[in-house]
């Protein structure tokens, strides 16, 4: 065990309580529909507590105290009693919010504790034998599944996800990072934009801007391509707009774009490992504020000053010519930046031309892989989805599904690292194409 399949596992029984959550209504919440005439309200408080209690544990542990833990069956039962009598007359607010406040802790716990303190099994005398993370097994991904079961007795029926799609989860549960686990949980297991937040606030740093998507990009500050791809996200799970993190976010754009409308590498990018093509980027470019932009314009984002600075960026750059010549990148910022519905010349012409370079890559260009195709259009209610043939479309979507490789994930031609983000991403639109 590590610490990263130590937060896999977590991270997937954890989605699994998430989902079963999301399809129960508040007023059920409160009700006494579980053993013992006990509420889902009551249950929460009992994960939580138990949460709270591991990560107490592990601060007097690091602190050097030996803490007190119960040991018999019937101390146990005396806290959940007293646990269950101490939390009752709090609302169902006020208890979801406990819970996951503890539930924080302890991935904070798991995140920053060192190796020796969560694997080294003669680190505390405490644990007698055992690393200190079988604490938070048993106080997390263990307990949560001990108690799914039992919510999802209540919960609706979820219509079966189809062998593709399936598969394409086990992949990512095996081998996706977290936030490639939480759009596919938020997808097809219930995960709510909530906890897929939580999750992408991972990579949030104190600017607002992000770090780590962008897996060509090592150095560990805000940079514009990891922030496109949050905000892409963003666009998959629709978060509400007054989000803390989706904020300063936005705050971090409208601070760093230049008078040209560029967003650009700050000068500690270039002192960590950075992929040969990032290296010599050139400046004023379409790309990323094309999709940096056009995820904005997706999401209702953005101050009309930052808006207007792209579209004067288009305005001088701009070439109808490279989607007649160009290659994916030099289309990408183009159908990004006209998915959404609005009206100018030359939005018209541009969207278009996008329409027309895929049309034609699908006819003379057998070599671009499906995917590189249905990333320009994603989602069947997309500006650029909605003006392809038909029978075009079919036939990428039919080549996605074919492009599965045996286990489960898509393949890459670019660093094995990206197929979990590229497997998320195409289980993803093919949901919203009703296929898989």
């Amino acid at each position: 065990m590590n610490r990263e399949e130590l937060l896999n596992l977590i991270y997937a029984s954890r989605a699994r309580l998430e989902a079963v959550l999301e399809q129960l209504r508040p007023p059920a919440m409160t009700e006494p529909s579980l053993t013992g005439e006990r509420s889902i309200k009551d249950l929460l408080a009992h994960i939580g507590w138990w949460e709270a209690r591991a990560v107490e544990i592990y601060r007097e542990l690091a602190a050097g105290s030996t803490p007190a833990y119960p040991i018999s069956d019937d101390q146990v039962n005396a806290i959940n009693a007293r646990v269950l009598e101490e939390m009752r007359p709090r609302d169902l607010d006020a208890v979801r919010a406990f819970e996951r406040a503890a539930f924080h802790d302890l991935l904070s716990v798991v995140e920053n504790a060192s190796e020796a303190d969560l694997f080294d099994p003669q680190r505390f005398a405490f644990t007698e034998g055992r690393p200190f993370y079988y604490w938070i097994v048993w106080n997390a991904n263990e307990h949560y599944d001990e108690h799914a079961a039992e919510l999802e007795a209540l919960a609706p029926a979820v219509p079966p996800v189809g062998s593709v799609l399936r598969r394409a989860g086990e992949f990512l549960a095996r081998e996706g990072r977290d936030i490639d686990q939480a759009v596919y949980g938020f997808a097809f297991h219930g995960l709510p934009a909530a906890g897929v937040l939580d999750v992408l606030g991972r990579y949030q740093l104190a600017d607002g801007g992000f770090t780590g998507l962008e897996v060509d990009i090592a150095a560990p500050v805000s940079n514009p391509f990891a922030t496109e791809l949050a905000l892409r996200v963003m666009t998959w799970i629709d978060p509400p707009r007054d989000h803390p993190l989706v904020q300063r976010a936005v705050a971090y754009l409208e601070q760093t774009q230049d008078a040209e409308g560029n967003w650009r590498f700050t000068p500690e990018v270039y002192q960590a490992s950075l992929a040969p093509w990032f290296q010599g980027w050139q400046w004023p470019n379409l790309n990323p504020s094309g999709q940096i932009a056009g995820a904005l314009k997706q999401l209702g984002l953005g101050s009309d000053a930052l808006h207007a600075r792209v579209d004067a960026l288009f305005e001088r750059l701009s070439k109808p010519e490279e989607l007649a010549t160009g290659e994916f990148y030099t289309a990408l910022p183009y159908a990004m930046y006209y998915q959404t519905e609005w009206d100018t010349p030359r939005a018209a012409l541009y969207r278009w031309g996008v329409v027309w370079w895929l049309v034609r890559q699908h006819i003379t260009n057998p070599g671009l892989d499906a995917t590189h195709f249905i990333e320009l259009a994603p989602r069947p209610n997309l500006a650029i989805a909605r003006r392809l043939p038909e029978d075009v479309l079919k036939a990428r979507l039919d080549q996605l599904l074919a492009d599965q490789a045996e286990d489960g994930g898509w393949p890459t031609p670019y660093d094995a690292h990206w197929r979990p983000w590229i497997t998320a991403q195409n289980a993803l639109a093919l949901k919203a194409y009703g296929r898989g």
